[in-house]
């Protein structure tokens, strides 16, 4: 199985349908996957949301109309299944930056977003090398969960980022307040969260064995109203207690084909992703059905993430 193909034939169901409603549970079962399992899949490949990217090619269509034709924009507007003009007009003024009529009158092709070409993204990773590809075993652990889902949002990376930053600050912050109770005896945290995270970072209790951090894209409850989700992974202890915002969960492990990826201004998160799929088509392995994961790298006396490792869930054929 090659989600490669998979991907390439919904992007054309998508192409197909831009001028009508797109079921997102027929794309899942052309991707031969759940629908959850399909949003993460379909993002890692295509480096959006398939809701967002289904979203901006209908626009970019919507605009190239609008300069190669003398149609009325409330007629586009229609044809491309926008209730009315105005919420048209706000769509893709927010894509844009200026209003269709704009647009029009500026008679310039910019911004637009092409279809995403599988076949020439194949041709381009072709060279690669795969000498960065390891396997582990995760062995099962208990881990403490925090989930961030913001409707009507993931338009832009920026706005994605800001998601998983508040995932992982939500998660460490209660991570800290619960190992200062456990280590001191004490019910009241007396820091600060400045002073606190350097307490934590100079006991090297964000690092193995101390802890682990996993994370991934979790569209949950659903993607349908085009939100973006975020779950955060902390590894922990059986001493440690639940919140209203952090469950306790136990999570199975499994075999992993592991990549590693950098973060930061040169971040190849994607790109890694793709080439981890790649790589998948000519091996002797095929897809796991349990977690995947992106591992969040910490080092001695320093606070933050400083790499990833990407984790592809893995069998033998």
């Amino acid at each position: 199985m090659s989600y490669f193909k998979e991907i390439e034939r919904v992007i054309y169901i998508i192409e197909e349908g831009l001028k009508n409603k797109i079921s997102l549970e027929r794309l899942a079962q052309e991707a031969c996957c759940s629908l959850p399992h399909f949003y993460r899949v379909f993002y890692q490949i295509v480096g959006d949301t398939v809701i967002n990217y289904a979203r901006r090619r209908k626009l970019s269509c919507a605009a190239l109309e609008l300069i190669s034709s003398n149609r009325a924009i409330t007629y586009i507007s229609l044809e491309y299944g926008y209730e009315s003009q105005q919420t048209f007009n706000r769509a893709f003024t927010r894509m844009f930056g200026v209003s269709p009529n704009r647009y029009r009158k500026n008679n310039r092709c910019e911004g637009i977003v092409q279809k995403f070409d599988i076949v020439e993204r194949r041709i381009h990773m072709s060279g690669v090398s795969y000498d960065n590809i390891r396997f582990v075993i995760l062995e099962p652990m208990q881990i403490a969960s925090f989930k961030v889902y913001k409707r009507d949002l993931g338009k832009t990376f920026e706005e994605r980022d800001k998601v998983v930053a508040e995932a992982w600050n939500g998660l460490v912050s209660w991570q800290m307040k619960e190992q200062y109770r456990r280590l001191t005896g004490k019910q009241e945290v007396e820091h600060s969260v400045s002073d606190l995270g350097k307490w934590f970072v100079e006991n090297n209790l964000h690092i193995p064995p101390n802890t682990r951090y996993f994370g991934f894209n979790n569209p949950w409850p659903a993607e349908k109203d085009g939100g973006f989700g975020y779950e955060a992974w902390a590894l922990i202890n059986k001493e440690f207690c639940a919140s209203d915002d952090v469950h306790i969960k136990d999570f199975e492990g499994g075999l992993y084909a592991v990549a590693s990826a950098t973060l930061g201004k040169k971040c190849n998160l994607w790109e890694t992703w793709q080439m981890m799929h790649r790589w998948l088509e000519k091996s002797e392995y095929t897809y796991g059905k349990h977690q995947w994961l992106e591992e969040h790298l910490t080092i001695p006396g320093k606070g933050g993430f400083h790499g990833i490792a990407v984790y592809m869930a893995t069998k033998k054929k």
